[in-house]
């Protein structure tokens, strides 16, 4: 179960077998989906959530806007002319700020904007680099699929399980309830898994886990992240 299409058919296939599926147009199955979609890619940081966002800095301009499908407060690196800034607290960061030290360099997110000290001298062009989370957005075509198809597939059976259940509640509660709980138990599962191998993963030079970005592109880079 990969792509909005085959989720769709699968819920078609329940609610037949519960329901009067005419009841349901493609139009309320598609809003289910979109809706599961968004909750379940909220309820963990699933490493596909991962992404590069390329800028440029501006000269004197010490604060960004967030990227409009990043995450707030999910930043977890900063790459300023290729040089690694260290991400701390925005109050340690206003801190720093009235007692800097001019060979360390930090930055901070509060709301949906990031901060960054020293303060970028020049202008530049495509030389600042943000890690952090991708929002989940709506699914506009039947071909498309979602962040977990490839490698999570399990977890596009869960968002299925919850629009089945968010669409039969109002007739059927007790298969509501039962889809809900096959689609936690699938999440749980599968990330309970992802947290072991994250906490298990060692490398020889860091104690950090390098994350890779599977969402490189015109808005984004393919790079590996650290955290």
């Amino acid at each position: 179960m990969e792509t909005r299409g085959e989720i769709k058919a699968y819920i078609k296939g329940k609610l037949m077998s519960t329901s009067n599926s005419s009841y349901f147009s493609d139009e309320r199955i598609e809003a289910a989906i979109d809706n599961n979609y968004i909750l379940v890619a909220s309820m963990h940081d699933w490493d596909k959530k991962e992404k590069g966002f390329i800028t440029s800095s501006g000269a004197g301009e010490e604060y960004y806007d967030f990227p409009e499908n990043c995450e707030s407060d999910s930043l977890i690196r900063l790459e300023l002319d290729g040089v690694d800034y260290l991400k701390i607290d925005f109050k340690e960061y206003l801190n720093f700020k009235e007692n800097p030290d001019t060979t360390k360099r930090y930055f901070a997110e509060y709301g949906r904007q990031y901060f960054i000290y020293p303060i970028p001298a020049t202008t530049g062009e495509d030389n600042l680099t943000i890690w952090g989370n991708i929002q989940a957005a709506n699914l506009t075509a039947d071909a498309e699929t979602t962040m977990f198809s490839g490698s999570e597939s399990q977890i596009n059976m869960a968002i299925a399980e919850y629009a089945y259940s968010e669409l039969i509640s109002p007739i059927n509660q007790t298969a509501a309830d039962k889809a809900d709980l096959k689609a936690k138990g699938l999440i749980d599962t599968t990330w309970n898994k992802i947290a072991k191998r994250n906490q298990t993963a060692q490398y020889v030079d860091t104690v950090m886990f390098d994350v890779p970005d599977y969402y490189g592109g015109t808005t984004g880079v393919s790079k590996t992240g650290n955290f």
